[in-house]
């Protein structure tokens, strides 16, 4: 039970941040980039930066994915 409610949430979040980064990916990108990180991490964010359509592909599959999620998961509720 415990699982399933940590799936749901799981699915609502991918959600919730797959829409921001689809709408502002360079924004949205922005505000995982720290001081603290590695050189190369920091890059590949500067190098997704440059590319804001591959962020949008990528953040319509995490909330295509999200989705599934939330509604397999909320299905699976309704059965029991």
């Amino acid at each position: 039970m415990k699982m399933r409610k940590l799936l749901l949430i799981l699915g609502l979040a991918m959600c919730g941040e797959g829409l921001v980064c689809l709408i502002t990916p360079k924004s949205y990108l922005k505000l995982w980039k720290f001081d603290w990180a590695p050189a190369d991490y920091n890059d590949l964010l500067d190098n997704l930066s440059a590319s804001p359509g591959l962020v949008r592909a990528l953040a319509a599959a995490e909330l295509a994915l999200g989705m599934w999620l939330t509604f397999h998961e909320l299905s699976r509720r309704r059965e029991n």
